[in-house]
């Protein structure tokens, strides 16, 4: 079956919704650094209507002022299996249409990570040398990455002192149920502390825990420190870089702002902080 033509800018929204499932307009327009949002609207309109990709979107109020959601259509999985992308995360992709809205929210939440992470590191002379989603074929085949479980990992280049920092990104939404939230929490820890993390990160890397709200991000913090303590010695709290935040606060501040610079993890019982 012969496809119908797409523009290469239209292959890299493709390439976007591969990487994250599900984005809106405003971020595919951020992530192709274009200025002209009806070029970018035309390029969409074009790509729903060759079955490239599927639109979400509601004409029933109060649904209606939410920004239409894109992801991959049958035609794009298509292009994208001609391209050699990976066949086993694509059919994962086939039912996204039927998703929950948690899980697309929790998708278009890790674009904002990386478009926030983007300018704030631009912004201080850094650049991000590398950004993997775990819908990423680099994350499936990367067995340390998987061991460890973030939702994404980004490698930056600090623009101060030029040298890699490794950045680990854990989202917890708040519409995620608690025991999972615990389970996601405590497979941090119980990694952090075992022999394989010593081995696999040497460098330990910075671990961001993003919340979506900020009793989320209280809740996560209590959990951590409270496992933390218990599971693990002094040496391996002082060695470890957790940091709590809240998604607004994430892209408001970034990463160079009050929340890198203040202990984040505390005894529970004695005050006493491993930074």
């Amino acid at each position: 079956m012969i496809l119908p033509k797409i523009t290469k800018r239209q292959f890299q929204i493709l390439e976007f919704l591969f990487n994250y499932r599900y984005l809106n307009r405003v971020q595919i327009q951020t992530l192709l650094n274009h200025k002209n949002h009806r070029r970018i609207h035309a390029w969409l309109n074009d790509l729903v209507e060759k079955e490239y990709i599927g639109r979400i979107y509601s004409k029933k109020l109060p649904e209606n002022t939410k920004p239409a959601v894109y992801y991959l259509g049958k035609n794009g999985r298509k292009q994208l299996a001609d391209c050699f992308y990976d066949k086993t995360q694509l059919q994962n992709t086939y039912r996204d249409k039927q998703r929950t809205e948690v899980y697309r929210q929790q998708r278009m939440h890790l674009a904002e990570c990386y478009l926030s992470l983007k300018t704030h590191v631009e912004k201080n002379n850094g650049k991000i040398m590398d950004f993997i989603t775990n819908a990423d074929d680099k994350y499936r085949f990367n067995e340390n990455l998987k061991s460890f479980a973030p939702d994404a990992r980004a490698l930056i280049e600090d623009g101060q002192i030029h040298e890699e920092k490794e950045l680990m990104i854990f989202l917890l939404h708040e519409r995620t149920p608690k025991y999972y939230l615990r389970y996601r929490l405590r497979h941090i820890i119980n990694y952090i502390c075992s022999d394989e993390y010593e081995t696999n990160h040497p460098e330990n890397p910075s671990i961001l825990i993003i919340a979506t709200k900020q009793r989320i991000k209280t809740y996560a913090k209590k959990i951590v420190e409270s496992k933390l303590y218990i599971e693990a010695g002094e040496s391996v709290i002082e060695k470890v870089n957790i940091v709590f935040t809240t998604l607004p606060e994430f892209i408001n501040i970034g990463i160079h702002g009050q929340i890198w610079d203040e202990p984040q993890v505390t005894d529970p019982y004695t005050g006493w902080s491993g930074r």
